[in-house]
């Protein structure tokens, strides 16, 4: 059968087809090593997705600033975290609307027998500059009747270090301290938070959080109070790209 491809993502799509060819062609390798490369490259594809494109679903278009990714094979990556739905299975560029949890919307970038897609945690709709979170763009897709994907290019990517985090109620499996959350650390300058709204905030003020980040002098170290449970865990040992 002809694999399918992400349409308007080309640089997406030959991520992706790597990351296939990691659990397909590396029989041989230890599972450890295996799984310390599929993690390379899913961190590669939330760094383009951040600073590369733009999302469109159903005419609105989107910015994501904070995002999780989610991936699951049957061989090597096992991740107990994700919904195994068969709306996140090979059918790439697409949305994935769930109500598990607090709910939410990801974009579907799996082009075979394997889940992948990517969770919009944060992100800034056209004309609006308000932060919202993924409850409320849970609920703003799931009211609009078309949820047609279109990726679209910028002009020239952003420029910026990436923040890769642990991801928000990842409790279960290998992999619930893998750092597969990310954001471009420069959005912390541009997001005003005199402008948002706590209702519309992640749970643990997330944003409040990384911002006290860009006023460490000890990026690496910064701790988050204690009852930032999300950020707590995630930026000890922060990896920044």
């Amino acid at each position: 059968m002809e694999r399918k491809h992400i349409k308007g993502a080309e640089d997406l799509d030959v991520l992706v087809q790597k990351l296939e060819e990691i659990s397909a062609n590396r029989a041989h390798a230890k599972p450890g090593d295996v799984r310390s490369d599929c993690i390379l490259v899913l961190q590669e594809i939330e760094k383009i997705l951040l600073s590369t494109y733009l999302i469109e679903i159903g005419g609105l278009c989107i910015e994501p600033l904070l995002i999780e990714i989610y991936y699951h094979d049957k061989v090597y990556f096992k991740d107990s975290n994700v919904h195994q739905k068969p709306a996140q299975k090979n059918c790439p560029g697409t949305l994935y609307l769930h109500t598990v949890g607090e709910g939410g919307a990801d974009i579907v970038l799996s082009c075979g027998d394997y889940y992948l897609s990517v969770l919009l945690k944060n992100v800034l709709f056209e004309n609006d500059p308000t932060l919202v979170s993924q409850v409320y763009i849970h609920n703003r897709l799931s009211a609009q009747t078309n949820h047609d994907v279109t990726f679209k290019k910028r002009s020239s990517p952003k420029s910026s270090q990436v923040v890769y985090l642990r991801r928000k109620n990842t409790y279960k499996g290998n992999f619930k301290n893998t750092k597969l959350a990310a954001f471009l650390y420069n959005d912390l300058y541009r997001i005003d938070l005199g402008s948002l709204a706590p209702i519309e905030l992640s749970r643990g003020s997330t944003w409040r959080e990384m911002f006290a980040l860009k006023n460490s002098q000890e990026k690496s170290a910064y701790n988050c109070t204690e009852k930032q449970m999300y950020w707590k865990a995630s930026m000890r040992g922060i990896k920044i790209e």
